[in-house]
């Protein structure tokens, strides 16, 4: 998530806010002329139900305003007024592929000042903080930063997942086997070879690979994240002059991912996000509260062991005798937690941890 400074520029070559334009699990480049962006105010209540305009409808130029070299990849360009209101905005994206309109809506924070690194920090925003009642006086801007980076970073090691779209070029040992099994749940393809052949994606009626989210289209039984995978398609049902549509001197591929060891390249986007309407989805709601949580949990200075104290354990309580300084503490749930020994923040890690994989010699 997003925090962008007051007066701040966004380009194609430095963007700030970025859209990705997946379709049918591709990542496709939008009609012609139908890309546009709206920025809102939402940093109030009265706001969040009447979001104020602070960048009017914007038509994004598809050439000049395109990251890099992949298909599907748009700047959002703009300036912030310099008295932008400080707190939380949003930005709607609209698109139209084929005649069919999409809507995307990311969360952003505006504030005075952000340092460059700190620009994209993790699953949260300060005014999330703020609005849990950790105001200036408690907490820093660039501290709230600096911990939600750190707790962001502390959720994917533990979880062995991102919570948000990236974009990931992949080396993979090939299965031997029609199916392909990847770590991380898949929103769209950009590329795929199978050695030096490459494998055809365009949507058509014939496709060569079966590519598993169905999560973002609302099915959750069975959920894909769990088992995100590619998957050739059995080539029986096929005519016998069926070839994959290879680049490397039109012989056809075996309808297996060959095993040997990085043989297999997918480029595409990434991440594990629940599905909202749109082709891309939005961070998981409790794993931005698990976030803001850690944070609270190590919001205490090193320099004051006793609020760290608190900090950790003030939620075990269960008396206190101020005269005689005596305390006691509840074991419930103690040494339940893998993690952290906060029950409440650990069985939300291990709900959305990877599950274990198994390899067969």
């Amino acid at each position: 998530m997003a925090h962008l400074a007051k007066g701040a520029s966004s380009s194609a070559a430095s963007p700030l806010l970025e859209i990705w334009t997946p379709y049918a699990g591709l990542l496709v480049n939008p009609d012609a002329g139908s890309l546009k962006f709206t920025i809102f105010d939402v940093s109030t209540e009265d706001l969040e139900c009447d979001p104020a305009v602070v960048i009017s409808l914007t038509t994004v130029d598809l050439s000049a305003h395109r990251i890099g070299a992949d298909v599907g990849h748009f700047a959002a360009v703009f300036t912030l007024p310099s008295d932008a209101s400080e707190g939380a905005h949003e930005i709607e994206w609209t698109w139209t592929y084929k005649g069919t309109t999409f809507t995307y809506r990311q969360k952003f924070d505006v504030l005075p000042a952000v340092p460059k690194r700190l620009e994209h920090p993790g699953y949260c925003l300060v005014s999330d903080l703020r609005g849990h009642g950790f105001d200036a006086t408690t907490i820093s801007n660039l501290r709230a930063l600096k911990l939600i980076a750190e707790q962001s970073a502390y959720v994917d090691r533990v979880c062995e997942r991102i919570f948000y779209p990236r974009m990931m070029d992949l080396r993979l040992d090939g299965s031997g086997s029609r199916v392909l099994v990847l770590d991380q749940p898949i929103i769209a393809l950009s590329s795929m070879l199978i050695g030096e052949d490459i494998l055809y994606l365009e949507q058509t009626a014939v496709r060569d690979v079966v590519i598993y989210n169905r999560h973002l289209s609302g099915m959750l039984d069975p959920d894909d994240r769990h088992a995100p995978r590619l998957e050739l398609p059995d080539p029986f049902p096929l005519p016998d002059d069926y070839f994959f549509h290879g680049l490397s001197g039109g012989f056809p591929l075996r309808f297996a991912f060959a095993r040997n060891s990085q043989n297999v390249r997918v480029r595409g986007l990434f991440g594990y996000t629940d599905p909202d309407g749109s082709p891309i989805g939005r961070t998981p709601s409790d794993i931005r509260k698990v976030t803001m949580l850690l944070a609270a949990r190590n919001m205490a200075l090193l320099s004051n062991p006793e609020d760290d104290f608190d900090a950790k354990f003030k939620n075990r309580v269960t008396q206190m005798v101020t005269r005689d300084q005596q305390i006691s503490f509840s074991d419930k749930g103690l040494g339940e937690g893998a993690f952290t020994s906060d029950i409440e923040i650990d069985r939300l890690l291990e709900l959305y941890r990877r599950p274990l994989r198994i390899f067969s010699a």
